[in-house]
C-alpha cells in the first residue's frame, strides 16, 4: 500500500504538472507539433479496462483445487495488457516516425515521458501476473498484484484525456 500510494504521488505530481502547462499553454498542441491521435490509444484504453476487469474476475475464481477457471481469466486479462503495451508502442513508433521528438516543445516531452514510464510500469506488472499465473500459491499475493493491475489503469484513465484530448 505504501508503494502504491508513493507511486501514486508520483503520477499525481505528472498530471498536476501537465495539466497546469496545458492550461497555461495558449494552445494545446502547438503549432508545428503534429498532436496525438486518439484511435489507437483509445482502443489501447479499452482493452486495458478489459484487462483490469478479467483480471479480477481471475482472482474471484481462484480456487487452489481447480485452477482452470483462474487460468482462463488471468490470461486473457494478461493478454488484453499486452495487447495494450503493444498498442501504446505502436503508437509511439509511429508518432517519432512522423517527426516528433521530445526536444520539440513539452507537448512531445510530456507524452513520450508519461507513455514511457507508464508504459514500464506496465511490463513489470505483466511481469507480475504472469508470474502469479504461472504460480499461484495464494489469494493475497493474487490480490496484490490485481490491486497493482487496477492502479496502473486507474493511472492511465486520469493521464488519457490529458494525453489525447
Amino acid at each position: 500500500m505504501i508503494t502504491l500510494a508513493s507511486w501514486g504521488m508520483l503520477f499525481g505530481t505528472f498530471v498536476l504538472s501537465a495539466g497546469l502547462a496545458r492550461v497555461r499553454a495558449s494552445q494545446w498542441p502547438p503549432d508545428g507539433i503534429i498532436g496525438l491521435d486518439a484511435y489507437l490509444p483509445s482502443i489501447a484504453t479499452l482493452a486495458l479496462i478489459l484487462s483490469s476487469v478479467l483480471i479480477h474476475k481471475g482472482y474471484m475464481r481462484f480456487d487452489k483445487e481447480n485452477l482452470k477457471e483462474f487460468k482462463f481469466y488471468w490470461g486473457l486479462g494478461l493478454l488484453m495488457g499486452v495487447f495494450f503495451l503493444a498498442l501504446q508502442s505502436y503508437t509511439l513508433i509511429d508518432w517519432y516516425s512522423k517527426g516528433v521528438r521530445v526536444s520539440q516543445h513539452l507537448y512531445a516531452s510530456v507524452i513520450y515521458v508519461w507513455i514511457i514510464i507508464h508504459g514500464l510500469h506496465i511490463l513489470g506488472a505483466l511481469g507480475g501476473l504472469f508470474y502469479k499465473f504461472k504460480k499461484p500459491k495464494s489469494a493475497a499475493s493474487l490480490q496484490i498484484w490485481g490491486w497493482f493491475w487496477h492502479f496502473i489503469d486507474l493511472v492511465w484513465l486520469a493521464m488519457f484525456p490529458l494525453l489525447v484530448f
